[in-house]
Formats: C-alpha cells, structure tokens, sequence
C-alpha cells in the first residue's frame, strides 16, 4: 500500500466514524463557530483607527462574544447583522 493509499483510507475512516457520531459532530462544530465569532471580536480592534483603545463586541443570536476590555460607552458604533432579512445581532466597536 502506498503512503497516499494508506492517507486516503485513514481519512475515510475517521470520517465515517464521525458520522456515527452526529452528537460529536455538532459539538465540534458549535466549537468551532464559538472560537470563528471570538476571534473575529478579537481581530476587529486593530483594524480601528486608534486600535490601543478600540474593544470589540459581537452579539450573535442571543451569544455574546467581546474583547476582555469591553464596555459601553457614548463612543460607540454598532452595526446590526443581518442574515437572509432578519436581524441575528450585532457588531459594536467602542
């Protein structure tokens, strides 16, 4: 059996005993979309225009996912996400 054989097997293997598994899928997705929408808090501050003061928020169907120094102030912008029409949350930057 070549490398890429046994590669290719591996993979379908552990694919398939994923799919036993549809709890554990879910799980790991729900990880992973927590992990997407924290990140992406994180990664809104330096694209600021005074990014050592800018914190971050992001409200998303009910979750709320923010840099460690975030607070409401009267300097803030806030967008409203929308997703096939409806409103799922928002994005705030102060």
């Amino acid at each position: 059996m070549h490398q890429e054989d046994y590669a290719c097997d591996r993979t379908f293997l552990v694919v398939e005993k994923a799919m036993d598994c549809p709890d554990t899928l879910l799980l790991n997705f729900m990880l992973h979309e927590h992990l997407l929408v924290k990140n992406t808090a994180m990664l809104i501050p330096p694209a600021w225009q005074f990014p050592e003061i800018a914190e971050a928020s992001i409200d998303l169907e009910g979750k709320t996912f923010q840099t460690a120094q975030f607070r409401e102030t009267a300097w803030m912008q806030a967008y409203t996400v929308i997703v096939h029409g409806k409103p799922v949350g928002k994005v705030t930057v102060c």
